[in-house]
C-alpha cells in the first residue's frame, strides 16, 4: 500500500497525489514533468541538462580532469534524485496553485482507489511511511550519486582521430581509459596508454594535447630509431 494526498476542487472534484519518492520522476525527469504539466521545471530541467553537457565540457575542455569529470557527473546525477524526493510534492503544490485543498492523507493502492476511499477519511487516522518505504530512496540516491561520481573521475572516453594507431586501433574507434589503471601495477610493453604530451618536445601541436600511444619501452629500456627501424635494448621490433 502506498500514501496518498487527497485534493479537493469546489469544481473540478479530487485528485491524488502519492507521497514520497516518485520512481517515474527519477527515470523519466523532462517527460514527467510534461506529462505533470510542470512547464517552469520542465524547461529548468531541459536547459540545465543541455548547458552541463555542452557547456561544462567547452568550459573545461575536452580534456578534463578527474575532478571536472567528477563534478559534472555529480551534478547530472544529483538532477534525477532531486526530482525523485521532491516530484510529488510540487505536483501537490500546483493543484494549490489551481484552487485545490488537501482533503486528507490515506492508504491506498493507486491514485484511483485513494479518491474513492478518501470519501470515508478518518482524520485521528493518519497514515505514515513505514522506516524502510521512507530511507530506502534515500539510499538508493546517495549509492546513485556516488556510482555516477566516480565513473566519472575513474573513467574518461576518447576518440582516435589520425591513423597512427593502426592496426590496433582505427579512425574514429573509441577506446574507455581506467586513471587508475597504474596505481597498483606498473606499466608493461604493449599496454596502450593515453597521456598528456609535454609542452616543452619539439613542434608541439596545442591542438592535440593527448596522445594515444603504445608502450614499447619501460624503465632502463634503450629505445632507438635507427634506418628508420624501431630498435629497443638494440634489437628490431617487428610489429
Amino acid at each position: 500500500m502506498k500514501i496518498y494526498q487527497v485534493f479537493e476542487h469546489p469544481e473540478y472534484g479530487r485528485k491524488a497525489v502519492k507521497e514520497g519518492f516518485s520512481w517515474p520522476a527519477f527515470f523519466f525527469g523532462f517527460l514527467w514533468a510534461l506529462c505533470k504539466k510542470l512547464w517552469l521545471l520542465a524547461l529548468t530541467y531541459f536547459l540545465l541538462k543541455i548547458s552541463l553537457r555542452v557547456l561544462l565540457p567547452i568550459l573545461f575542455g575536452p580534456y578534463s580532469n578527474a575532478s571536472e569529470r567528477g563534478f559534472l557527473l555529480f551534478v547530472l546525477a544529483l538532477f534525477p534524485v532531486v526530482l525523485g524526493f521532491y516530484g510529488n510534492h510540487w505536483v501537490g503544490a500546483r493543484l494549490v496553485r489551481k484552487g485545490y485543498s488537501m482533503k486528507g492523507r490515506l492508504n491506498a493502492s493507486n491514485r484511483r482507489d485513494a479518491i474513492e476511499k478518501s470519501k470515508d477519511i478518518d482524520e485521528e487516522d493518519v497514515p505514515t511511511l513505514s522506516f524502510g518505504r521512507r530511507f530506502s530512496p534515500i539510499a538508493f540516491g546517495c549509492f546513485y550519486i556516488l556510482l555516477s561520481t566516480l565513473a566519472g573521475a575513474t573513467l574518461a572516453a576518447y576518440y582516435i582521430p589520425s591513423p597512427a594507431m593502426l592496426d590496433t586501433l582505427k579512425i574514429n574507434d573509441r577506446i574507455f581509459v581506467n586513471r587508475f589503471a597504474y596505481a597498483f601495477s606498473e606499466p608493461k610493453v604493449g599496454d596502450i596508454v593515453v597521456f598528456w604530451v609535454p609542452r616543452n618536445i619539439p613542434n608541439y601541436d596545442p591542438d592535440k594535447p593527448i596522445w594515444v600511444k603504445r608502450i614499447v619501452g619501460v624503465g632502463g629500456d634503450t629505445v632507438s630509431i635507427v634506418e628508420n627501424q624501431l630498435r629497443v635494448n638494440g634489437e628490431p621490433v617487428l610489429e
